[in-house]
């Protein structure tokens, strides 16, 4: 099992850092914890997708941007 970090899922979710750590306090995710350090972390099963298909994703995405900016320019 993977454990994502509040910055993580604040990202993958679009909430804000604040939002995701209100949600770990009021036990929103199953099996959410806090580190020795305080730091929440929540594991993988959470979520439907995986941390390599969002981060694939986020590449896809990346790229058709950068692609219709090209065009934007050239018009």
């Amino acid at each position: 099992m993977k454990l994502y970090t509040v910055k993580e899922v604040a990202l993958k979710l679009g909430l804000s850092m604040k939002q995701i750590t209100n949600m770990c306090e009021k036990g929103r995710f199953k099996g959410d914890y806090q580190s020795d350090n305080a730091e929440w972390l929540i594991p993988d099963d959470n979520f439907i997708t995986t941390k390599e298909q969002y981060e694939r994703a986020n590449e896809i995405l990346q790229h058709i941007d950068r692609k219709n900016q090209k065009v934007d320019k050239s018009e």
